[in-house]
Parts: structure tokens; C-alpha cells; sequence
């Protein structure tokens, strides 16, 4: 209309205008009326396919269960009422229970949104990563994540876990996240994990009952300071402020191995490091608020706490120790003493009083009832050199093979060497051999036996082999070490005491 006053005609008008030419001359009627102008429509287009069915069969449905879905209550009429109810009414019928329960439904539940003050609050919880298909050494990596949140500024911290969520876990990660904060929050919020509350029953919960926490957890909360908190059971939504990130960190992590092109890493190591620098952008991204909370947070204490669950072990006379359902060997000279066992997520540490006697990498039960043997065979080897009738028979002989290398020269002696007690001392004299000089060397010897045709392992052949390279090792630090002395020749001599003379001389003058 504007285009109009200003003297353009009807055609060039719509066209300015984005609108049909006929479109146009009705805008120019006198009872022509906009968008918003005209009158609500109070009647229906056509009849109501449910009018005969609705007060009396969908309303009482939606009134005893309002979490029906249309498409079941639309399943419903079509066996009540067979050929009326047809599939493609079921839009019609989601947009008529929407409408009902917007106006005559149930009151729903309303979610408060929460202000929070700087280094007030920070926010725990485990993730599940299988998702991603993450492998170490081509290999399926089935792990969790420990994800640490403040809540004011969304500083993150995340760690690798490769068992449950357990204490050390828990300890461990926030131990570590609190490190890098730099300080220490007010209260720390988790959802009711069984490391860090004892569990109770839902009508305890619902009555209001105070749960206490785990001994472990009270300690590690009472070191920092830090006031611990937790959601309600089955209400993961009190605690959105770190499930939802959850989901923000996974597909972080999945966009930046797509541009990485492999989802496979050499080691847990590097994969954590790589997580962390992954991380370490994302907070870069806050830094002003990251800064202004890591100001206000409370310093760390002097002493770090303890991230790892005492547990009582005596060695047994299979000089085996027994630790959360698996079984570690131990050195032998330690049988019959009573141990304590420090059980972190990635390892244990034994100790004979004050004392570190044994350190390995800690292993998990792949199943409920199995049971996981964990055989260092350097800590075996002697007693069953001198007892070979033990191994065939040995209840853990499956894992005490150093590598699948030796696996494959075990079976290759036991299925060819025509002596059995023959082939069993064969191979434990091979296992001596790579206690005293290494497995590489040995498994080196054994890959070039197992190409030959028709040729087997022999002791003896691998002990002057491994004699030999020793010489030659020795040989050569010998020449490094040795030292050529030249001597001087006279006339030097004769030089040198010309020298002395002419500077006395010069010094008389």
C-alpha cells in the first residue's frame, strides 16, 4: 500500500510486496481485513471422528492413566471398534489428548531453576563411554569416565576409569580435579553412589531419613573441607547440571576422534593425556569465569588424602594373595606373612608393616562368579623348575605364559616333543632363561624357531645363544671403556726444557 500512495501501479506494487497481482486488489476492498483483524474461527471444518467415543471411552482412559500414549489409546479403539478407527486419524487424535492435557490434564511438575555463587558447588558423576567403540593397542577399551564440573563457571576435569564406580575411583578423581582447580569448592554434589553413601531403602528416603556416609568418603570430605551433597534417588534431574554436560562431553570427544581419523590408542596413557588436552580447549573457551571462581575457591590441605581401600591378605602356601575376587601371585619369600593390601583403581601396593614388598597393575572379574588368576611366573618359576610334574595340571598354567609367543612354543613342544616330561622341562627351563635375561631376547629366539620346519625349542641351543650375545655385550662396553695412551716423544722434551730456559733468562733481564 505504501508502494501504492506512492503512485505505483497494482502490478509493480504486489511485486514490491512479495504478493500475487489478485492478492493485491482484495488488500485495495474496503472490508478486506490483515492477518490478526479477522475474526477466530468457532467451528469445524469437518465432523469430529472421535465425537462418539471421546467423552465416554478416551476421556475416562486419560483420566485413570494420563501417561497414555494417542497411539495406543488409538490401538485400543481399533479392537473395541474394528474398521472405524483407521491409523490415520492418529495425528488428529495426538493433537485432541494434547489439547486435553494442556487444559483439563493433571498439574505436571515444575522444574526451578537455580542460582548459584562462585566456588560454591562442584558436580561428580561416572559416564559410561563404551558408546564411542574407544580401543587401546586395537583392542575394545571398556571404560567409564569420572566427570568433575564447577558449577558456576563449567571448569571441567575428566579421568579414565577402568572398573566401577568405587571409592578409589571417586577419590582418585576428585583428588586429581581438585588439583586442577587449583583449590577446593564448598560442597561437592554426586548422585547416590554406594562409594560414598550407605545404601538405603526408598522408604527411608521418602521419610526423610538422614543417610550416612561411608567411612572412606567422610574422611576424604573432612580432608578437603568440602560439604558433601546428593540428588534425591531416581531424580537425576536435581543433579542436570551435570548430566546434561555429560552429554555435551561425549559428543565433544566423538567430533574430535572423527577429525582424528582412529579411535584407537597406543595406551591408557596416552589416551588420558589426550582427554585432557581435549578438555583443556574447552575450558580455554571460559577462562574470564573459570579465573574469577579459581579465586574464590578454598586452598588445597598440606597432605592429600588417601585414594585407595585397605584390605587384610595373607599370602597362602600357593604364595597367592587374594584381593577383590583375583588372584595375585606374590615373591615367595613372603609366604605365610599376613599383608595390607592398598587397593587403588589402577593398581594395589602390598606392605609388610611400613614396608612396599609388592606392586602390580590391578585386574577385575569380567564376570560375577569368575574367578581371575594374575601370575607373575618370575614369582613361580623356581619351585616349579624344581616340581615340573606340577605344570601340566597347574590350575593357572593358562596365564602364566609370559606372552602368546611363549603360549605358542608350549603348545608346539607339548603336541611334538615325543618325551611329554620331556617337554614340560624343556619349556620351564626357557621360562628360567627369560627370568635372568629378559623376554625379548627369548621371544626373539622362539619366533625363529617356530619359522623353521620342523624344528623345536631347545634349552640349551638358546642359552649359548643368550651366553653369546651376553660376550658380546661385554666385549663392546669393554672397547667403549678402554683408554689409548701415546707417548711423547723426545724431542717434546727438548722443546719443553728450551722453553723454561728462555723464560728465566727473560725474567733476569
Amino acid at each position: 500500500m505504501s508502494a501504492r500512495h506512492k503512485g505505483a501501479s497494482q502490478r509493480c506494487a504486489a511485486a514490491q510486496a512479495g504478493v500475487s497481482e489478485r492478492t493485491g486488489r482484495r488488500m485495495e476492498e474496503p472490508d478486506w481485513k490483515g492477518v490478526g483483524q479477522r475474526a477466530k474461527r468457532t467451528y469445524r471444518t469437518r465432523p469430529d471422528p472421535f465425537a462418539a467415543v471421546w467423552e465416554s471411552e478416551i476421556v475416562p482412559l486419560l483420566q485413570s492413566a494420563p501417561g497414555l500414549q494417542a497411539q495406543t489409546i488409538l490401538a485400543d479403539l481399533q479392537e473395541r471398534h474394528p474398521g472405524s478407527y483407521p491409523w490415520n486419524l492418529l495425528r488428529t487424535l495426538q493433537r485432541r489428548v494434547r489439547h486435553w492435557r494442556a487444559t483439563q490434564g493433571p498439574e505436571q511438575e515444575i522444574y526451578f531453576p537455580q542460582q548459584v555463587r562462585a566456588g560454591q558447588q562442584a558436580l561428580c558423576d561416572f559416564t559410561d563411554m563404551n558408546r564411542l567403540k574407544i580401543t587401546i593397542g586395537g583392542a575394545a577399551f571398556p571404560h567409564r569416565l569420572i566427570h568433575v564440573r564447577l558449577r558456576f563457571s563449567g571448569m571441567t576435569y575428566v579421568e579414565v576409569v577402568q572398573g566401577g564406580e568405587s571409592f578409589t575411583a571417586l577419590a582418585r578423581g576428585l583428588r586429581h580435579a581438585f588439583e586442577s582447580f587449583g583449590g577446593v569448592p564448598e560442597t561437592i554434589r554426586t548422585d547416590s553412589l554406594r562409594a560414598a553413601y550407605r545404601t538405603g531403602t526408598q522408604e527411608d528416603h521418602a521419610a526423610g531419613a538422614v543417610t550416612e556416609l561411608t567411612e572412606g568418603f567422610a574422611a576424604f570430605c573432612a580432608n578437603y573441607g568440602v560439604k558433601p551433597t546428593r540428588n534425591n534417588p531416581g531424580l537425576s534431574h536435581e543433579n542436570g547440571g551435570i548430566e546434561s554436560p555429560h552429554g555435551h562431553l561425549k559428543n565433544a570427544i566423538d567430533q574430535d576422534l572423527l577429525l582424528r581419523g582412529s579411535r584407537d590408542f597406543t595406551d591408557v596413557t596416552s589416551y588420558q593425556r589426550w582427554l585432557h588436552t581435549l578438555v583443556g580447549k574447552e575450558n580455554a573457551r571460559r577462562q574470564a569465569v573459570i579465573r574469577q571462581e579459581c579465586n574464590v575457591l578454598k586452598p588445597l590441605p598440606q597432605q592429600a588424602p588417601a585414594c585407595y581401600s585397605l584390605r587384610p591378605a595373607r599370602v597362602s602356601g600357593n604364595s597367592t594373595i587374594v584381593v577383590a575376587r583375583c588372584t595375585y601371585s606374590v615373591p615367595s619369600r613372603l609366604k605365610g606373612q599376613q599383608l595390607s593390601v592398598h587397593l587403588y583403581d589402577d593398581r594395589l601396593e602390598a606392605y609388610l608393616g611400613t614396608e612396599c614388598v609388592f606392586e602390580t597393575a590391578r585386574h577385575r572379574p569380567t564376570t560375577p562368579n569368575a574367578r581371575v588368576w594374575c601370575i607373575d611366573y618370575r614369582h613361580v618359576i623356581g619351585s616349579l623348575r624344581r616340581k615340573p610334574g606340577a605344570f601340566r595340571q597347574l590350575a593357572y598354567r593358562d596365564v602364566l605364559h609370559p606372552s602368546p609367543v611363549f603360549e605358542d612354543a608350549w603348545n608346539t613342544l607339548d603336541a611334538q616333543h615325543p618325551t611329554p616330561e620331556r617337554a614340560v622341562k624343556i619349556y620351564l627351563e626357557i621360562l628360567t632363561l627369560a627370568a635372568q635375561h629378559g623376554e625379548e631376547p627369548v621371544a626373539s629366539y622362539l619366533q625363529e624357531v617356530a619359522q623353521r620346519q620342523q624344528a623345536l625349542p631347545n634349552h640349551e641351543e638358546l642359552q649359548a645363544r643368550l651366553h653369546h650375545q651376553a660376550d658380546e655385550r661385554t666385549a663392546q662396553a669393554l672397547h667403549a671403556c678402554t683408554v689409548i695412551i701415546r707417548p711423547h716423544g723426545l724431542s717434546d722434551y727438548d722443546a719443553l726444557i728450551s722453553d723454561t730456559h728462555a723464560s728465566q733468562s727473560e725474567a733476569l733481564v
